[in-house]
């Protein structure tokens, strides 16, 4: 008796802490990005407009110029037209995005020439306020970022001058490195297939578990292939 007393004071005050936890999880702050001067400030806000975190494209700038050697071992360029340089980062893309549980912001930024783009893909940390980069630049640009349910992978298809959904990216947050980069010829060189000119065209990107799901199109006619991989880029197949 005295132990069937002893559980049900437990589960009782088990699930008080639960109720609370749930109920400060649920009544925080709603937060909100605006996009300003044509993307040269982003702020955080949040539900009754108070000021989370003001950033600048300027600020950004002089940030990634004093770390920019630090973060990238090799400098990224355009091949032997010229090196990417911080000071070409005009503003910031839209593609900009908080996680679920709004803890962080996600941008990016990118460089033109020659009829190529080059992105990077900032983080911030909004408790810490701090600032960080993904070790490797991204030939491309980015419409919108996928979030894994753990909020420690992006996943995002790029659009190059060619065609949109060119690429396929999946970056780990915590050790801010891409972990997979899908070409097209990535994709025929899996099917075993030789064709000129075919663009994948990945899209229709959602997460399952560790699992990135996707689709690009077929190589031979107008019907989808669908995909799968890891969030570490391994086991890619073909579902």
């Amino acid at each position: 008796m005295e132990k069937i007393k002893t559980f049900l004071i437990v589960s009782l005050l088990l699930l008080i802490f639960l109720s609370i936890f749930y109920f400060i999880r649920n009544n925080e702050s709603k937060k909100r990005v605006e996009y300003l001067e044509e993307g040269e400030r982003m702020k955080v806000l949040d539900e009754k407009d108070n000021l989370i975190f003001d950033y600048s494209i300027e600020q950004f700038r002089n940030w990634a110029k004093d770390n920019w050697e630090e973060i990238f071992q090799e400098a990224p360029s355009f091949g032997k037209i010229r090196k990417v340089d911080p000071v070409n980062f005009y503003r910031f893309d839209q593609s900009f995005s908080l996680s679920p549980q709004q803890k962080l912001l996600v941008f990016s930024v990118h460089d033109y020439a020659a009829a190529t783009t080059i992105s990077f893909v900032g983080i911030i940390n909004l408790k810490r306020k701090e600032i960080d980069l993904i070790k490797k630049e991204k030939k491309g640009s980015i419409e919108h970022f996928i979030w894994s349910p753990k909020e420690d992978y992006l996943a995002y298809s790029l659009d190059s001058a060619r065609a949109s959904g060119d690429y396929l990216s999946i970056d780990n947050l915590e050790e801010k490195r891409q972990e997979i980069f899908l070409t097209g010829e990535d994709i025929l060189n899996y099917l075993k297939v030789e064709k000129i000119g075919f663009m994948p065209e990945f899209n229709n990107l959602r997460w399952r578990e560790d699992r990135l799901y996707f689709e690009t199109s077929h190589f031979r006619n107008e019907k989808k292939i669908q995909w799968s991989v890891k969030q570490d880029g391994s086991d890619l197949r073909v579902d």
